[in-house]
């Protein structure tokens, strides 16, 4: 989906990019399967997206109020079609094909989906 006259600074993609649930930052941002899979499971949990984004380090205001929101809906669509291999690949743009791979290699490498789920799988306390 396109942001509809918003472009990021250079600044604020730095900033973006600092952030390892996010894999790059051009127009849109790519967020890591990792994180997309985490954000599911919590979100499942019973947590808001808005939670799980500013849990996560995201500044709403840089990402927009309603991004956290659009993301989880078209994650658990996608999640509930294909399971979390939907979510593991990205199906956007010329280099998907690569990125495929190189998403897959590193996803198995990393300790980062592992931490990202624990750090949601906490009990949630009913007020």
């Amino acid at each position: 989906m396109k942001k509809i006259g918003r472009v990021f600074t250079e600044k604020e993609i730095k900033v973006l990019e600092s952030n390892p649930s996010v894999l790059r930052v051009s127009e849109n941002i790519t967020y890591s399967p990792a994180f997309k899979i985490a954000a599911v499971r919590a979100n499942q949990a019973g947590h808001t997206p808005m939670e799980i984004f500013v849990q996560t380090g995201f500044y709403l205001e840089l990402i927009g109020q309603e991004t956290p929101k659009r993301c989880l809906e078209r994650w658990r669509k996608t999640y509930a079609s294909s399971g979390e291999a939907g979510l593991l690949e990205e199906r956007r743009g010329r280099e998907a094909q690569k990125d495929r791979l190189v998403v897959s290699y590193r996803l198995r490498k990393s300790s980062v989906l592992p931490r990202l789920v624990s750090s949601f799988w906490k009990p949630r306390m009913n007020s």
